[in-house]
């Protein structure tokens, strides 16, 4: 046998994009103030908890979803400081698809946030982040939900780099639905919802495609459960470079609201084991 061993080293930074969510609340659930902590001591501990696990991740080439602020010195210089641990992507703001997309009901309220996002896309125009950044504009619900296109219209028209994400279990069919998302810029399908001629009609509208994978069913799909075979967990980053899909979510890390993760992996009210638990 003749091997030759070629010197290579694997780049810091993944060429797939992740955005996995860990939820800063469940930190707070899992490690509450000690009876002698004072609430400032109990909120830098949290603090170096939460860094603790953005940077592990980060060290396992996934990037949390992060939503920062791009107005604020503080959240700017975590991005500069995740980068060195490899962050290829992060999310921006406070309202979208992480948070029970809770954007205004009103076209008149909407409106109102224009500003705020044209400043956003300044900040991050002006310190060199926009490629690295994205907004979690929506999470699942109906496509040609009209709310939808109105807020990835004012995000748009706010500052037209700023990229809108949204996550569904389906795929935006133009000539159903035309014109409605028009200002989407990356499509985020459900790993059931996989119809390779529907998304190469997002593609020819420039769209970005990103796959994401929640609980599984019975479709046979590839999940992140416990229960899983180990080759599903390994097949997904594959998937994604056979059909060109660019990124992939995941949508929590660390849900862990109804037993304590360290006595029941079955953390969700679908008795899954390990449901968007990866910690």
């Amino acid at each position: 046998v003749s091997l030759r061993v070629y010197d290579f080293e694997l780049s810091l930074e993944g060429h797939l994009k992740t955005a996995f969510d860990l939820y800063t609340h469940m930190i707070e659930q899992r490690y509450p103030r000690k009876d002698d902590e004072m609430s400032p001591d109990h909120w830098k501990r949290l603090s170096k908890i939460t860094e603790a696990y953005y940077i592990d991740m980060l060290q396992h080439r996934i990037n949390p979803v992060l939503n920062i602020n791009p107005l604020l010195d503080d959240d700017l210089n975590k991005v500069d400081r995740y980068r060195m641990y490899g962050l290829n992507n992060f999310s921006i703001g406070l309202r979208g698809g992480t948070f029970d997309n809770n954007w205004p009901k009103t076209d008149e309220e909407i409106e109102r946030l224009l500003m705020l996002y044209r400043s956003y896309g300044e900040s991050l125009k002006f310190n060199k982040m926009m490629e690295l950044s994205y907004i979690y504009t929506w999470d699942e619900g109906d496509i040609g939900n009209p709310q939808v296109q109105k807020v990835c219209s004012m995000i748009h028209r706010a500052h037209p780099e700023l990229k809108n994400m949204v996550c569904y279990m389906g795929i935006w069919e133009p000539a159903k639905d035309p014109g409605w998302g028009d200002d989407i810029d990356i499509w985020s399908f459900q790993i059931d919802y996989f119809d390779e001629a529907k998304l190469n009609v997002l593609r020819k509208l420039n769209k970005e495609i990103w796959m994401y994978v929640s609980d599984p069913d019975d479709k046979g799909s590839p999940s992140l459960d416990i229960d899983a075979d180990s080759i599903e967990y390994r097949i997904l980053p594959w998937l994604c470079w056979k059909y060109d899909f660019k990124g992939l979510l995941y949508w929590s890390v660390n849900y862990w609201p109804y037993f304590d993760p360290f006595k029941n992996a079955m953390n969700t009210k679908w008795e899954q084991n390990g449901n968007g638990k990866l910690y």
